[in-house]
Order: C-alpha cells, then structure tokens, then sequence
C-alpha cells in the first residue's frame, strides 16, 4: 500500500506583493491574497461592476481625482474578504532593523519576507487541501520567488503536514493585467501607510490619509501594531526580527 497521498484536485490563486522598500520608511510589508478558483468568477465580476478606469490603480498613484475609485476598490476587497470568497494576509516588519545580506541587499530581505509569508500562511492554510499556483507581482524581489518551491514543499510538509505536491508553481504577473493585483496593492499600500503612520504626518496627503484611515475602518483591524489572526480569513502579522534576517 503507498503512502503517497492522494492527489489534491482543489485549485487556490495565491497573489502576493510587496510595499516599496525604496522609501526606506521603518515598516514594510509583503501580503497575499488567497483565492479558491471555485470564488474566482464572483470576485471578478464584483470588480467588474465597479465604475471603470482609465489607468492601472495603484497606492502610490491614490490622488483626489481618483480617490471615490479607490474607495470603492477598498470597499469591495474588505466584503469579498467578510464574505470568505478570498483571504487576506499582511506581513509588516520593521525593515530598518534587518543588516540585508544577500547579493542583492535590500532584494534579499524581501525575497525572505516572501518566503516566511508563503510558508506560514499560503502552505500551512491550504497546503492540505489545495493544489496552490502562486501568483506574485512581477518584479526584482519577486523573480526568484520560483527557487523557493522545493524548500517550501518540504518544510510545509515537516511543519504543517502539507501535500508534497501543493505547490503547483510560480508564476509572476503583470498586475496591470491582473485586477486582483491591483486590488491587494491598493489595500496593502493603504494599510501600511497607516502603520508608519504616515497619514500623520504634515503636509501628508489628504487622498492618501483618508483611503489609509477607511481601510483600516472597512478591513475591520482595530489596532494594526497587534497581530490578528483569524485563521484563513484575515491575519495581521507583525513581525519583530531576530538575528540577521527575517525568521517568521
């Protein structure tokens, strides 16, 4: 008799991105957004219906001529999230405290931060379950993400009992192709700007204050500097770093 498990036959889309780590501000994050392919069609076409625009929508592009759209794009991201049609989970770390090895720095430490975000809520949630095709936004942090998928199966594997063969593969997007790129980088920039607290600051915009305080309101997060963890649905993680590089 094998002792092989049987193959899984359930599908997940696991977006993820990462905040600009060029700023250089104190807290940075990486976060995903987990989608049942069965949710798919629903989630697409609530985007669908809402009103049109004639650009990619980004964080770093919210402005006061775009700032109703960008609402909206919030709003329907926290009622796709409360209705369980996807799952969604942040990553903040303090950036600043890490000493970036690696060949490539600064890209090093994010790719590490991807790697903790995939193996401790994408594998550990639905690796049991779901065959996983990870889709990150395409870019220099997330372009070796696909090296990482045999160290993720095993450690998935010893630490949460996940299917050997979860991972079906990596695949980076082009998230001005991709809606739901846009939607999480929307979401995750809002939130993270109202972790360092920038909607405080003067001279702050007064779109970007506004979206970072109603996501905050809309996602339902009390306090963003405690962690949340609501099982699949929503987690808030806050990370504090040990040693010389992002640990989990």
């Amino acid at each position: 008799m094998s002792d092989v498990p049987a193959s899984l036959t359930k599908r997940l889309i696991y977006l993820c991105d990462e905040t600009s780590f060029l700023e250089k501000e104190d807290k940075m994050a990486v976060a995903g957004l987990a989608v049942p392919r069965t949710n798919l069609p629903e989630v697409l076409a609530r985007m669908a219906a809402l009103p049109p625009t004639n650009s990619e929508a980004k964080w770093k592009t919210v402005n006061n001529r775009n700032l109703e759209n960008r609402k909206q794009l919030v709003e329907c991201l926290a009622d796709v999230v409360e209705a369980r049609l996807v799952h969604f989970h942040i990553r903040f770390a303090d950036f600043s405290a890490y000493t970036h090895d690696g060949p490539r720095r600064r890209r090093d430490t994010v790719s590490k931060m991807f790697y903790q975000l995939l193996l401790h809520r994408a594998v550990r949630h639905y690796g049991s379950e779901f065959k996983i095709m990870i889709r990150p936004d395409d870019g220099p942090c997330t372009e070796e993400l696909k090296d990482f998928v045999g160290a993720l199966s095993v450690e998935g594997q010893l630490r949460y009992g996940a299917h050997p063969e979860c991972i079906e593969g990596v695949i980076c997007a082009d998230s001005a192709r991709e809606p739901l790129l846009q939607l999480l980088d929307v979401g995750m920039g809002a939130l993270t700007a109202f972790k360092n607290g920038r909607h405080l600051l003067p001279g702050a915009s007064k779109a970007k204050k506004t979206l970072s305080e109603y996501a905050v309101a809309k996602m339902g997060i009390n306090d963003i500097h405690r962690n949340l963890d609501d099982g699949r649905r929503l987690s808030v993680w806050n990370v504090i770093p040990r040693g010389r590089g992002p640990k989990g």
